[in-house]
């Protein structure tokens, strides 16, 4: 799929690449992603976690989505509900990334089809970001590794119905996860895994995953005490500071990838938020990032996700709105961080 840089950034002599690989370096095949940990921050833990209970039925925006879909039932004539778009349109965006994870994804591990897994993707070598709850460290990998690990075992990911969250041109996938190999239980967690729309579909876009080993499975762990609120106050003052410093210490990784798109699927571009954030320092103009309409969830305590509507502003000047959707990881130790961040212009 061609990728082209959006007009917008021209007009603002803010020209971004137009898409940039995320450059983690794969991980061995035959390599288990839990033994992948790059960021050290032994942190024990106080309050004893029931993870058959300890992640909401449905999230807020996940309830609001849902209160769409029963709105165009009664309906039967739904109009226009702002950057969403109509309700037709948003059952038809939940039920295409339920589908895409539900079905395509764990059918295609399931089968151990790598190609049809890959086509799944919004490119090959899409971000695996993992939490170890147990030690709480964050890892960060490439799905190769998880690949090289499970290929040619006697190996079962199972997933439970996921609650679906749409905003804008992104969307989420949530669920808890059993991994079994030759039918014994190997590890749990949750799946938090972002997608986009394109010109070919809905495509993942980074997988962010919780892990719990079974032989860690009765430890203990402390949760995130820092609000993500804080984190987007902290975007906010660093896209109008120009702040480079402040935007290193809320990403994850230079490399996370940050997708913009415009009114149409097909016209969505993909670069780094190390490269994204250069283009903001070198930018002449009176910057503003002002954000509206914030929500935000954690999830299974180390997972977390961001919606907002936004205005960027140049010298005053509202050039950009829309809906932005970010994922973020965290441990108590390094506090909130963003995995990756959808812009949905509007």
């Amino acid at each position: 799929m061609s990728l082209k840089v959006l007009s917008i950034i021209t007009a603002i002599a803010f020209a971004v690449p137009a898409c940039t690989p995320v450059s983690t370096p794969i991980a061995e095949e035959g390599t288990s992603p839990t033994t992948e940990v790059e960021i050290e921050d032994q942190t024990p833990g106080a309050a004893e976690v029931d993870h058959a209970t300890e992640r909401p039925d449905r999230t807020p925006a996940a309830q609001s989505n849902e209160a769409a879909v029963e709105e165009s039932v009664v309906d039967d004539a739904p109009e226009e509900s702002g950057p969403l778009g109509s309700a037709d349109q948003m059952v038809d965006d939940r039920t295409a990334v339920f589908d895409l994870y539900h079905i395509s994804f764990q059918t295609a591990v399931r089968e151990q089809e790598i190609d049809d897994l890959y086509g799944t993707f919004v490119e090959r070598n899409i971000p695996l970001n993992v939490v170890n709850k147990p030690q709480a460290t964050m890892s960060a990998n490439t799905p190769a590794g998880w690949v090289g690990f499970f290929r040619g075992k006697d190996y079962e990911l199972v997933l439970d119905e996921p609650d679906v969250v749409i905003a804008g041109q992104g969307g989420l996938a949530v669920a808890p996860f059993e991994e079994m190999i030759d039918d014994q239980l190997f590890s749990t967690g949750t799946d938090m895994f972002l997608t986009v729309k394109t010109a070919d579909g809905w495509r993942l876009a980074t997988m962010n995953v919780t892990l719990i080993p079974v032989s860690s499975a009765d430890v203990s762990v402390e949760p995130v005490e820092q609000d993500p609120l804080d984190v987007v106050s902290a975007v906010q003052r660093a896209i109008s500071e120009k702040n480079g410093e402040m935007w290193e210490a809320v990403v994850f990784r230079p490399q996370i990838p940050i997708y913009k798109i415009e009114a149409t699927p097909a016209a969505t571009s993909h670069f780094t938020a190390g490269d994204f954030f250069a283009e903001i320092e070198a930018n002449s103009g009176t910057l503003a990032f002002e954000l509206t309409d914030v929500q935000s969830e954690v999830i299974d305590d180390y997972l977390a996700y961001v919606t907002a509507e936004y205005a960027y502003s140049k010298d005053e000047f509202v050039i950009e709105r829309g809906t932005q959707l970010w994922t973020l990881i965290g441990t108590p130790a390094n506090g909130w961080q963003i995995t990756a961040m959808v812009w949905s212009a509007n």
